[in-house]
């Protein structure tokens, strides 16, 4: 099992973050959400956050919605950062505009985060 101490002497679960361009459907997003939903509700018990910079509830895997089929909450979170950087521009430059928007989503969580900062046990 994945814990941390704290300095209280308690533990607490691991905290994990995934950044992802665009969670939408393919092969690349079902492994992510895989792989948050088996460190959410596995032996681990990880407290997981996606963060992506484009999640449509319309076109995604029913993991990832606010209220999954048996209407029970998702079991880690989705945050969407980044989603003003626009997509394009006229029509060109999309993997240029998708780099900087996963860049902007990815510094968020560098820095807003307290991910990186918490992960270490206290000496």
């Amino acid at each position: 099992s994945f814990i941390i101490m704290v300095v209280d002497g308690g533990y607490l679960p691991l905290r994990v973050a995934f950044v992802h361009p665009d969670l939408g459907l393919g092969g690349a997003e079902r492994l992510v959400v895989d792989a948050a939903q088996e460190l959410a509700t596995g032996s681990h018990k990880c407290k997981v956050q996606i963060y992506t910079s484009h999640h449509n509830e319309n076109r995604c895997f029913e993991e990832t919605k606010a209220l999954k089929p048996n209407g029970l909450q998702r079991d880690f979170d989705v945050k969407v950062v980044g989603s003003w950087f626009p997509r394009q521009v006229n029509g060109r430059l999309v993997a240029l505009c998708a780099i900087v928007r996963t860049l902007l989503c990815a510094a968020f969580v560098a820095w807003c985060t307290p991910f990186f900062t918490e992960q270490a046990p206290p000496l």
